[in-house]
């Protein structure tokens, strides 16, 4: 539970418990073997948890384990997110006041506005729990998810935002003055970051930059 410096004392039983079985080892003639305890969060927390190697995950990616340590440690220590999530819109429709959005009428505009349409769906990794809370980013400003979340397609409120076919709609990653971070879209989904990356679909095409 080494993800808030306010709550060592798991943490540091645990410890203790490691290093006891670790000198159980030395006593029996495996003084050599490599110790290692500490993933991002005990990694963060402090140099004596590092023993002979650590075990960085998540903020090896550049982000954060928790809110908790984040909020305590990042005027200390910058992670830098290494992924963004974007996807190229396919259309652009109108609506008129009273239109119905996705399946099952689960969403019915009140104005007149715009919609995109975004081939990303819960089969690419993007939570259906997103549905009608969600954002994206579209030159520089968010969009809300409109209605459910579909296996292959999202749609947007675009009303304020200029947009076109073919712009590009920022999942989670920054544009302009805006950005979505990962523990921003899994909150929102109910859920945590980790479950979320690691939901990612596998096809999806990935590009290094």
């Amino acid at each position: 539970s080494a993800k808030d410096i306010n709550y060592p004392t798991f943490t540091e039983l645990q410890f203790a418990s490691f290093n006891k079985a670790a000198k159980s080892f030395g006593r029996a003639g495996f003084g050599n073997l490599v110790k290692h305890c500490a993933a991002t969060g005990a990694a963060l927390i402090s140099r004596k948890y590092h023993c002979d190697a650590v075990r960085i995950g998540i903020g090896f990616y550049g982000l954060w384990p928790s809110r908790e340590l984040e909020v305590q440690l990042s005027k200390k220590i910058r992670l830098y997110p290494v992924l963004s999530w974007r996807a190229v819109v396919g259309e652009v429709k109108d609506l008129k006041p009273g239109d119905y959005v996705g399946y099952d009428l689960t969403e019915r505009v009140k104005n007149k506005t715009k919609l995109a349409i975004i081939p990303v769906g819960y089969w690419h990794g993007f939570p259906r729990a997103l549905s009608g809370a969600g954002s994206v980013i579209i030159n520089g400003k968010k969009a809300d998810v409109l209605g459910r979340v579909s296996m292959d397609l999202l749609a947007v409120d675009v009303g304020g935002v200029r947009c076109r076919p073919g712009d590009i709609a920022t999942i989670i990653g920054r544009d302009g003055k805006e950005e979505i971070l990962a523990s921003d879209a899994a909150r929102d989904a109910g859920t945590i970051h980790y479950e979320l990356l690691t939901r990612l679909n596998p096809l999806i095409e990935r590009v290094l930059v």
